[in-house]
């Protein structure tokens, strides 16, 4: 995992954790990204996009199905946080697959 040096630091270890080889590259997310794909072709790797990916987005759905079972209804709103849009995207999705496009807003905020 390729992490620009302005991820927070007590993230490393928890990535570590699961087993990942943790990266530090560059000031900024395009050149953490960057790198990544380097490595993916000096390794012969597989790049999975953090953000940017369908199945990434399907993945992040299934939030709003385990809503689903835990609410007696749909919500008025899901409040979350934006950065490349991957997570908004997947609420998104899942709103659309529950049934909710209609009945619940999503406000999304850019973090800091």
């Amino acid at each position: 995992v390729v992490l620009p040096s302005t991820t927070p630091m007590d993230v490393h270890p928890r990535l570590r954790a699961f087993g990942a080889e943790v990266i530090v590259h560059g000031g900024v997310w395009d050149e953490a990204d960057a790198r990544a794909r380097e490595l993916v072709e000096e390794r012969q790797g597989g790049y999975v996009h953090p953000f940017d990916q369908a199945t990434t987005w399907s993945g992040h759905a299934t939030i709003v199905e385990e809503l689903s079972r835990q609410l007696p209804r749909a919500p008025d709103a899901i409040v979350t946080c934006v950065g490349g849009g991957g997570l908004l995207m997947g609420i998104l999705e899942g709103i659309q697959a529950m049934g909710w496009s209609e009945s619940t807003r999503v406000i999304a905020s850019e973090t800091e």
